[in-house]
């Protein structure tokens, strides 16, 4: 036992000094909280030393045109696609269709699979080798693997049990490690995986580089500008921070909203901004590649998503000193301190949201103080140290 603890710790050593050869596996790149972080975290440990490389099962979302530095991402690291799929069938038609991921994994041979979101970490699994160390970066909701509440009768759900009963197996076979983003995260992960796994289970809060993020002081003008930032799919509750911003216009208060993001609700978030006759106060700005200048003419920020695994788009908008007025979504409450850094709405309320954001409005002190403990608080998940975690968590069994 202790000579095995012995080695653990050289063998740590060893990956900073000699560097590990690291393989993310993502369903595809695009502008989501996940793909985003994961381009961050390569770049970081080929920083390090580490050689890393990544795959994608799918091409890149239609967001991928605006993604952060990606001239940058795609020189310095070789990103693979694979048609590869995970099926039930019999052993000579999975061969062929993991044909192209055996061969990633024959020319690269990884030290670390690291996976990202449910249907990657389903590939990731579908070849155990000896020696590699397994990664499932628990970033949000994984259905499948969520308990029924019936039977299952469809042909899909039925399926989706048989594949859920495989991955059990196969993450026992690898003792797969998991990263977990926030605390709910964690509860989230020990109500998925077996019991014999929940030790493996890591809270390692996401971080971000504050450097990027310039920190500016403000005080509130007129019209007030509000911010929210997320894909346009209906967890974001967009729909709620219209409304929200249609009570303050009938209280009298002169805000306009910037919404940042693309996607499948964006017809109907159009049209309940026109139902409410907020037009020209409520701004859909679509997937943009310059968040910061956004967010830095911005006087509040605000968010409304559940749930929320953790709220990376939060805690960036805290780096440039916005306040922020949320809804508890889960994640988030890991950082958002009420009434300190920002307000942590507890109930999916209009007015009980409006006068959160009343109140930051109409308090100078109050606004200015939250401001700084704002950027204080990023400072706090500095992406050096989040980077450091995940390395030495690779190491350790």
């Amino acid at each position: 036992m202790i000579e095995n603890i012995v080695w653990q710790r050289v063998k740590g050593i060893l990956y900073f000094v000699t560097g590990m050869k690291i393989l993310h596996v993502i369903p595809y790149l695009g502008c989501g909280g996940a793909e985003i972080l994961l381009s961050r975290i390569a770049l970081h440990q080929i920083k390090k030393g580490h050689e890393v490389e990544i795959v994608t099962l799918h091409p890149p979302h239609e967001t991928y045109e605006h993604f952060p530095d990606r001239e940058t991402f795609e020189e310095q690291i070789p990103i693979n696609r694979t048609s590869s799929r995970v099926k039930l069938l019999k052993s000579s038609q999975k061969k062929e269709l993991l044909g192209e991921w055996k061969k990633i994994l024959d020319r690269f041979q990884p030290e670390v699979i690291h996976a990202h979101l449910y249907e990657a970490d389903v590939l990731a699994h579908s070849i155990l080798f000896p020696g590699i160390s397994y990664i499932t970066h628990i970033h949000g909701p994984l259905f499948p693997l969520e308990k029924k509440k019936h039977f299952p009768f469809s042909k899909k759900e039925i399926y989706e049990l048989i594949e859920k009963k495989w991955l059990h197996r196969q993450y026992d076979k690898s003792n797969t490690k998991f990263i977990a983003i926030s605390s709910s995260m964690a509860e989230y992960g020990r109500s998925l995986v077996p019991i014999s796994l929940h030790n493996n289970i890591r809270i390692i809060h996401n971080g971000i580089e504050t450097d990027r993020f310039e920190f500016r002081k403000r005080k509130i003008s007129f019209p007030v500008r509000l911010i929210t930032v997320g894909n346009l799919v209906k967890k974001k509750n967009h729909d709620f921070l219209i409304r929200v911003t249609n009570e303050l216009h009938r209280i009298k208060i002169d805000v306009e909203l910037d919404i940042l993001g693309s996607g499948p609700e964006e017809k109907k978030i159009g049209e309940l901004i026109s139902s409410f006759h907020l037009e020209s106060k409520i701004h859909l700005r679509g997937s943009v590649g310059n968040v910061q200048d956004y967010l830095l003419n911005a006087h509040l920020y605000l968010h409304a998503a559940i749930p929320e695994p953790f709220g990376l788009a939060i805690l960036e908008a805290m780096a440039t000193g916005l306040p922020v007025v949320t809804l508890d979504g889960g994640g988030n409450k890991d950082f958002v301190r009420d009434g300190e850094n920002g307000f942590l709405v507890g109930e999916k309320n209009v007015t009980t949201f409006a006068a959160r954001v009343a109140t930051l409005i109409s308090d100078h002190q109050l606004y200015t103080s939250m401001s700084t403990a704002a950027r204080n608080t990023s400072l706090e998940f500095d992406f050096g140290n989040f980077t450091n975690k995940i390395l030495n968590f690779y190491s350790v069994h």
